[in-house]
């Protein structure tokens, strides 16, 4: 296991353990060349995307695939940001 942390280490790989003190901004550019870091932005936003778009449509499978569709997005454009 050792070995695979290192060889992450050598090749810029971080994990998502320290990337919760990263800005929006910084890991929205890391996560394009290490697309595991977008989780971050998942978890801090997932919640509050659900909640506002629940009180919009009502549905909840609606609302789910609306906060999928925006976090797609997100994550595409994501250099545009």
């Amino acid at each position: 296991m050792l070995w695979v942390l290192l060889w992450k280490h050598m090749l810029g790989f971080t994990t998502t353990d320290n990337a919760g003190e990263l800005s929006d901004e910084e890991i929205l550019v890391r996560s394009q060349t290490q697309p595991w870091l977008f989780r971050v932005i998942v978890d801090r936003y997932e919640a509050p995307f659900m909640r506002k778009a629940r009180s919009i449509v009502f549905n909840p499978l609606d609302a789910e695939e609306i906060v999928q569709d925006a976090f797609t997005k997100i994550y595409v454009h994501a250099d545009k940001f």
